[in-house]
């Protein structure tokens, strides 16, 4: 009876499939709801016209509030109640503004992650169910696990849009990348070769050290981390850690950058000359061996050389015979050429020989010695390492040299007579002549000696005789002891 009221007094609007009306819930019934929407009859929508898992952030129904409904169907009858549809028309909203907003943002959208799910994120897309795939969540940035962006908004373009299938397939990687290689092409065209910045050291390789400039990571070469050959790269600088560096070269194309962090530093040539001084000694590390001479730091950054010839007052025939790598040792500075950075560097010279000279040999004292090289005037010889004595060619014999090499060679042992010993200039003045005159008046006097004790026998036997038989005469004495001897 009331229904049949309410169609009487109905006004006298018409409605049409597709309509988008207000209406009141005025009645809960079986599997669904009653609406006062203005039609002569009242409208029906079912539970599951009311809402979809696909739409988010959706109200719970409640009788005496008004909503608005899509209307899907009109009954044939009068009699018959009209059906109603909430989600089809939120959905429909909800799509268009998703569209628009498509198109105000450039393809890029605002979501909330919802829910983590098996391969993704669910997100919250203007009110509809959307998707993040797992593999276009992450850009490389250090994210971690997707439970942490929970509630979390992000910017996210569009994978796949079927609004017939309510799929939203939703990328965060590709607006993290495009942001990134914008942030990328900035940076690179604000820095050029010979700036100084900070970074983070990302990790240590056995090529070099990445740092970490914010856009980009760029490469320190293992030869510009520090100045020194000998301390290793890894003790120098940590991961994390933070350290200034000099951009050497920008591939704006490649997005590379070299860097260095020793560049970054004072050069440490600067001034060296007021640190360093001929004739001062100083402690150093063996960095490097060639076959000319040993390679020594003094400080990072700065080495020298000692020349082969500076290593040993022997003779050497490599550097490895004197030094090792790693070795520690103390140097003579010999010269500092600050415009060609370059130190020389000398080691034998702290162990001069020649400083206690006049204390192991002296004037006349008789010497071994080794000829060390043959020349007109005479021989240079070694008395000792480090100690050389010239034998002039007067000196070599009693007699006239024409040419010392008839008498002596490299490598022949002579003992020589020191003549002079003149510390200040590094001079011994040796001779051979002089032991071997002595050696000369020597057997001279040794014959002398023994002709006169031959003649004092004769002067002995001849008194020894006197009176015996004329048949024994003095020649036959000599004879017999002759015989004897």
């Amino acid at each position: 009876m009331k229904q049949m009221e309410r169609i009487a007094e109905a006004p006298s609007r018409s409605f049409k499939r597709g309509d988008v009306v207000e209406g009141v819930l005025v009645k809960a019934a079986e599997g669904g709801w009653y609406v006062d929407f203005g039609h002569k009859t009242e409208g029906f929508i079912p539970q599951t016209e009311w809402t979809k898992s696909f739409i988010l952030d959706d109200v719970e129904p409640k009788l005496g509030q008004r909503y608005r409904f899509l209307l899907v169907k009109l009954g044939k009858e009068e009699e018959d109640y009209p059906l109603l549809s909430r989600w089809r028309l939120v959905f429909e909203e909800r799509w268009r503004e998703l569209e628009r907003a498509l198109q105000e943002g450039d393809g890029v959208l605002r979501v909330t992650c919802v829910e983590t799910v098996k391969g993704g994120m669910m997100v919250n897309c203007m009110g509809l169910r959307g998707f993040i795939p797992l593999s276009h969540l992450h850009a490389g940035n250090g994210m971690g696990s997707p439970k942490k962006l929970l509630g979390k908004e992000l910017e996210v373009k569009v994978l796949e849009l079927e609004k017939g299938r309510r799929n939203i397939k939703l990328s965060y990687r590709l607006v993290a990348e495009e942001r990134r290689q914008k942030e990328v092409e900035e940076f690179l065209s604000r820095i050029n070769e010979g700036d100084v910045l900070e970074g983070k050291v990302v990790s240590v390789t056995r090529f070099g050290v990445f740092v970490n400039l914010g856009p980009v990571d760029g490469l320190v070469p293992m030869s510009e981390v520090t100045y020194s050959r000998y301390l290793k790269p890894s003790s120098l600088v940590k991961k994390n850690q933070t350290v200034k560096v000099k951009v050497l070269s920008v591939d704006r194309s490649s997005g590379k950058v070299s860097l260095s962090i020793k560049r970054a530093l004072p050069d440490p040539w600067e001034g060296i000359s007021e640190r360093y001084s001929p004739g001062s000694t100083v402690d150093g590390r063996v960095t490097g061996l060639a076959e000319f001479g040993a390679f020594v730091e003094i400080e990072p950054g700065v080495e020298g050389l000692i020349h082969i010839s500076s290593l040993s007052w022997d003779k050497v025939g490599s550097p490895k015979e004197v030094l090792k790598i790693g070795q520690s040792v103390k140097v003579l500075i010999k010269d500092v050429n600050a415009a060609e950075k370059r130190i020389s560097l000398g080691y034998r010279e702290l162990f001069d020989p020649w400083d206690k000279v006049e204390e192991k040999y002296s004037v006349g004292q008789d010497v071994e010695c080794v000829v060390k090289e043959v020349k007109d005037f005479g021989a240079f010889v070694e008395i000792e390492p480090g100690i050389e004595g010239l034998l002039h060619v007067s000196q070599m014999s009693t007699g006239r040299v024409s040419a010392p090499s008839s008498l002596v060679k490299e490598g022949d042992r002579l003992t020589c007579r020191i003549l002079s010993i003149d510390k200040a200039s590094r001079r011994i003045r040796l001779s051979r002549r002089a032991i071997l005159e002595e050696e000369l008046a020597e057997r001279r006097r040794r014959e002398e000696e023994e002709r006169r004790r031959q003649q004092a026998e004769e002067e002995k036997l001849k008194a020894s005789i006197v009176g015996e038989a004329p048949s024994v005469t003095l020649q036959d004495i000599l004879k017999d002891k002759a015989s004897r001897r």
